[in-house]
């Protein structure tokens, strides 16, 4: 839909560009997979704490994202070093509340 909003603005419909520009930003924030690719971003760049609140989103969006739980433990072993383990857990949020799979 970004490339939508690309089309508006070549052809001079503002009003149309930010109306697509807000729905593709609401679509982002509700989707889980966009928080993860923002976190490993993050992750990369050395940024753990951004990377931290990305995947927990996206783990509260989608909780049996099994991929999601290994980019949030790969973190916390490659920080380990740095940051307290507990830092993860204790960063202001609520611990994640596992979902049993039958």
């Amino acid at each position: 839909m970004s490339n939508l909003a690309g089309v508006c603005a070549l052809t001079g419909r503002a009003k149309e560009v930010l109306r697509i520009q807000a729905k593709v930003k609401e679509f982002r924030e509700k989707n889980p997979y966009h928080h993860y690719n923002l976190g490993t971003q993050a992750f990369e760049e050395g940024r753990y704490q951004e990377a931290i609140a990305h995947y927990r989103r996206a783990l509260k969006l989608k909780a049996t994202e099994h991929n999601f739980y290994f980019a949030l433990v790969l973190l916390c072993y490659v920080v380990s070093k740095t940051i307290p383990l507990n830092f993860v857990w204790q960063h202001g949020q609520q611990p994640i509340k596992r979902t049993s799979h039958g």
